[in-house]
Formats: C-alpha cells, structure tokens, sequence
C-alpha cells in the first residue's frame, strides 16, 4: 500500500478492513481541505482519532451531544490552556466522572472517524510505526459498525442537501418546538429562524463547519422540526422511498428464486439450511414475520408488517400525525437482504459449472439501487 494517496469517503470503511488484514501499526493522516484529521492504529485496531478542526474538540463535541449547557461550555473552553485541558475542566468541576469523561473522549474519536466518511475527497497518508502511544481508555465502540452507521447516514443526508439546495427556504414546526431539548439545538433552531435559508446558513452564517451543519439540520428534519424541509425531502426521498423498498424486495425475490433453480437443476446440498439462515438474518434485521418463501422469495407483504410494527417507525407516525417512513428503512432493508442474500450465495460458490447462470444473478443485482446489491454484485464477479 501507498503511503500517500487519495481516497474517497466511501472508501473508508475498506481502507481500514485492509489496516486491519496487514496488522498494521502507525498514524493515518487526513487532509480534508479545511483541516487535517488523524486515526491512530494498533495492530490494524483503530485506537483514538484526533483533529484540527474546532468542531471536533471535546468541548464542542459533548455540546453538540446535548451533555453541556452554552454557559459552561463557553466558561471552560475560555479557561483552556496548554497546562489545563478540557477534560481536566470537568472532572475538577465534578460536571463529569472520570467513567463519563472516558466515554466522552470515545464519542470524541466516534465523531473525528464518522465525520471523515462525509468528505468528497482525502489526501491520505500513511505513517508507520513499531510502536504507538495510545490512550488509557481504549475504544468503548466497534469501528467498523461505526464507519457503517455512518455511510448509511450519507446516503440519506446528500439526498436531503441536494433537495435543499434546491428549495432552500426553512421553517420551524412550531408544532414541535417542545422537542428542542438542549442548548445546541436551540442554536441550531435560532440560526434557522435568523436566516431562513438553507444555501445562506451552510455556507455563510453557521458557525459550524459545512459537514456539521448540513447534518445538524438534517438532525433537525429528522426530529420533524422544520416544515419545509420536511416538503422538500419527501419530494426527493420519502415518496421515492416505498418504491425503492419494492424494488429492492422484487429484485431480492428474483434473485431468490434464481438461486432457488439453481439448487434444483445442480441438486445442491445445503439449500435449506441456507434458506432457514436467512430467515433467522432476517427476523433479526426486522423483527417476526419476515422471512423468504419459496417459489415467492422475500415476501413484500411481510415486509410490510414488520415495518408497521417497528418501533421507530410508530414513534415518528405518533410525532408526526400521520404514517411516514423511517429514514433507515430501506437501508435496513439493504443490509438485511444483502446479508440473506450473501450467505445463500455462498452455498452455491463452490459449485463448478455455473458461470452461466451466475452471470445473471450478478446482472440482476448490477441493475438493482443499493450499494449492497453492488457488493453482492462484486462478490460473485
């Protein structure tokens, strides 16, 4: 592997799987273009992350979490010194126990990897090393399951910038102005009540880095505080999102059931076993009732059911008055059926003489939406 080299954020999450593959040992460097950002790795174990950027130190990062009032956040990050750090603020002042403050320095290092994933573009380099300091308190969280959640959530946040770009206009639901909980939030409502425009505040009026604002609004979207965007979104995804989830259940099913042929002609042992491992990975991504049948694949109408009864999803049609999706709904249902769907495919990987057949599974899954399919798509290539 190169030591310097560009990479994309998408590209994080199989960057670090191969640091992990070659055991390796050292600093990885970021240049981000407004800062630079560093992951520290221990025997390819990401142990903490550092950065330049403001929005990234543990004061700011705790107030954003809601965990520190604007009073004292301000109070301490004045007091902060070369001798006194932010942390050392905390605990002298018994605002945090030295438990609550280890967690929040793995918040910290969870914020500076996550946030990597939402840039474009990174000049990377790598700096090995036999040895490395690394923190007392080790990561309390799994990288990979966080690099994960994070790519998830850029799907959905470029569709909701992109639509409101747009049609920049914001407006507060005053509806649901009692959800404002913390003094964050409450800056982040005031910035959008001041300007009122989407395009003005991201890259003019907010505070915050770019990456931070368009997900600080898009947090207050999700929580249905704000009207237009509300509109927008449903424009661009929501409404888009019910015949995403079709077709990626329809292109599951056909995938299924071409699988399902396959067993029949080559007489392929393991199939039921596969089938009942699928169905237990499915009942553990949506819960009872989901679960392939044969000669009809993954059934859409229970797919339905389990999301009728998934818990967010009444939290939100409650909130909101009415039946709306969940945002990770169709990329929970990706996830499902991917990993349904590898595993079935493993069953029929070692079988000789079925390069024909195959090839029309990996085209189903090519033509398919859904970055998952692709990674099925590129397993069996």
């Amino acid at each position: 592997m190169k030591n310097n080299f560009r990479l994309s954020g998408n590209g994080l999450k199989d960057f670090f799987l191969d640091l992990r593959s070659m055991r390796f040992t050292g600093e990885v460097l970021f240049e981000c273009g407004d800062c630079n950002k560093a992951v520290f790795v221990q025997s390819g174990e990401i142990t903490h992350c550092t950065s330049t950027l403001l929005d990234d130190r543990l004061g700011d990062v705790i107030y954003r979490e809601g965990k520190l009032s604007l009073d004292v956040f301000v109070d301490f990050a004045g007091k902060v010194s070369e001798k006194i750090r932010f942390g050392d603020l905390l605990i002298k002042n018994e605002i945090f126990s030295l438990v609550e403050l280890w967690d929040a320095l793995n918040s910290q290092s969870k914020v500076i990897l996550q946030s990597l994933v939402f840039y474009e573009l990174l000049e990377v380099e790598l700096r090995d090393s036999q040895t490395l300091k690394t923190p007392d308190f080790g990561l309390r969280f799994r990288w990979d399951e966080a690099l994960t959640e994070a790519l998830e959530e850029l799907r959905t946040v470029r569709r909701f910038e992109r639509a409101a770009r747009n049609s920049p206009a914001l407006t507060i639901d005053e509806r649901h102005r009692n959800l404002v909980s913390n003094d964050f939030q409450r800056d982040i409502v005031s910035l959008i009540e001041e300007h009122g425009d989407f395009n003005v505040i991201v890259d003019d009026k907010s505070p915050l880095s770019k990456v931070y604002t368009v997900r600080a609004i898009f947090q207050m979207y999700v929580a249905g505080l704000l009207i237009d965007s509300w509109d927008i979104f449903s424009q661009d995804l929501l409404r888009s999102t019910e015949n995403e989830l079709q077709e990626v259940v329809g292109t599951s099913s056909r995938v299924f059931l071409l699988m399902e042929d396959l067993v029949e002609k080559y007489a392929l042992v393991g199939w039921d076993a596969a089938v009942r491992r699928a169905a237990q990975i499915l009942e553990r991504e949506f819960g009872p009732g989901v679960y392939p049948m044969p000669q009809q694949g993954f059934a859409l109408q229970h797919l339905h059911k389990a999301i009728v009864m998934n818990k967010e999803f009444k939290i939100r049609a409650l909130m909101a008055a009415e039946n709306r999706w969940p945002l990770s709904i169709v990329a929970l249902v990706q996830e499902g059926l991917h990993k349904a769907l590898l595993y079935l495919l493993f069953e029929i990987s070692n079988n000789r003489g079925m390069e024909e057949e195959t090839k029309k599974i990996h085209s189903e899954l090519v033509n398919a939406r859904g970055s998952y399919f692709s990674r099925v798509a590129e397993a069996i290539s």
